[in-house]
């Protein structure tokens, strides 16, 4: 069984390593304190709806990385994000359900972001987006 605590602390600190690395001062609102704000807001959410720990580890990740991409492409950047959450989620052996559940999370995002009427399903993982 995956110890998803564990995992997390590892994605974190991957992340953040990540962003260390590849300091930009053009970001000015996509850096790493974003990020850290936009997990802290996802733990309040997923402790409210009492999320399982394989749901609560996705939502998580998707928040951990749904800006990551900028720091390598300002056009593409959450399938950049989808590559790096793959590339970490590949390396811990972390199966496939959990990485394309991911993925979906986070290109829901990017599709909610550019459209009204999203051309892609959400995702159900415990509560209604």
């Amino acid at each position: 069984m995956m110890n998803y605590r564990e995992t997390l602390e590892y994605l974190r600190t991957h992340v953040r390593c990540l962003f260390r690395a590849n300091k930009h001062k053009r970001f000015y609102y996509h850096n790493l304190e974003h990020t850290e704000h936009v997990v802290v807001n996802t733990v309040k959410i997923a402790n409210h709806y009492q999320l399982s720990d394989q749901d609560f580890f996705i939502v998580l990740a998707a928040s951990w990385y749904h800006d990551i991409g900028y720091l390598f492409s300002t056009t593409d950047h959450e399938a950049k994000g989808v590559e790096l959450c793959f590339e970490f989620l590949k390396d811990k052996g972390i199966g496939g359900g959990l990485y394309v559940l991911h993925c979906q999370i986070i290109f829901v995002q990017a599709t909610v972001r550019f459209s009204k009427e999203p051309t892609m399903p959400y995702v159900s993982i415990g509560f209604s987006f």
